[in-house]
């Protein structure tokens, strides 16, 4: 569980501050007991604990928290998280958020080092005029705004990791298919391999298989990664079995989260590369 705790983390620059976060997941006051397959409805509460210089002073705190349990844990994230919204504790700040305006940068950020990377690369895809360029934005935005909604779907759906993957998982073959320039319909599955195959490194499958090592149900290897998340995609999708899956930690769900944001970012590189030739 320690690794998986520690996900989010291996993507992010070590040089900039870090965020100690306590996660809970907590039953409201008047909770009653219930039958039901998904169980009571609980509420998710970050509470920062401490900001630190750089990412191994947070390790160092983290290490002298509680052991982790499902419910509550302790995570080191860079500051930039809280920035764009993924893990605040400010629920009204949230509920003010719209798909159509979020920061499409500040998702990036950990995925090209930081911030100003990130900014300086968005800005560049404005106003060239270049079918290529354009896309490439778009890749960036379509990822984002899917990522913005799986962030919320997880704040409401405590312990369904399904749902917030299905989101993901809509993101990496949108932008597989925008890479390619496919319009047509069907072919999903392919455009996930492709995604996770073409614009995912050897490394990034391995670290989401590492992610999700502790899931019900398995994935069996990191090639396989990709026709797992599909099949839970589909799962939720086709047969609204989104209750199946379970992980130990949301920061598992988090590592795929920043797999995906970080093949976009790739994919969104290499398409502005191609009307640069």
């Amino acid at each position: 569980m320690a690794l998986c705790l520690l996900a989010l983390a291996t993507s992010a620059s070590a040089e900039s501050a870090w965020v100690l976060w306590k996660y809970e997941a907590l039953l409201p006051p008047d909770a009653k007991s219930t039958t039901a397959a998904w169980g009571p409805v609980k509420q998710i509460q970050w509470t920062n604990m401490g900001v630190k210089s750089n990412r191994k002073d947070c390790e160092e705190s983290l290490a002298k928290t509680p052991a982790p349990t499902a419910d509550v844990y302790h995570v080191c994230f860079p500051d930039t998280v809280a920035e764009r919204g993924a893990m605040m504790s400010d629920a009204h700040g949230l509920e003010r958020q719209h798909v159509a305006n979020i920061d499409v940068p500040d998702f990036y950020a950990s995925a090209l080092g930081d911030i100003t990377a990130a900014r300086t690369l968005y800005n560049s895809l404005s106003g060239s005029g270049v079918e290529e360029t354009r896309t490439a934005k778009v890749i960036l935005n379509q990822a984002a705004r899917m990522v913005w909604l799986a962030d919320r779907i997880q704040d409401v759906s405590a312990g369904r990791p399904a749902l917030p993957i299905t989101f993901f998982i809509i993101a990496a073959e949108a932008v597989a298919k925008l890479a390619d320039g496919y319009e047509d319909e069907g072919k999903s599955r392919h455009y996930v391999r492709r995604f996770f195959f073409v614009f995912c490194t050897e490394d990034q499958r391995r670290r989401a298989y590492r992610a999700l090592q502790w899931a019900v149900p398995l994935p069996q290897s990191p090639d396989e990664i990709a026709d797992y998340l599909y099949s839970i995609r589909c799962d939720v999708v086709h047969e609204g079995r989104y209750f199946e899956m379970s992980v130990p930690s949301d920061a598992c769900v988090g590592e795929v989260r920043a797999i995906v944001l970080e093949g976009a970012a790739n994919a969104a590189q290499s398409v502005a590369a191609r009307g640069s030739e």
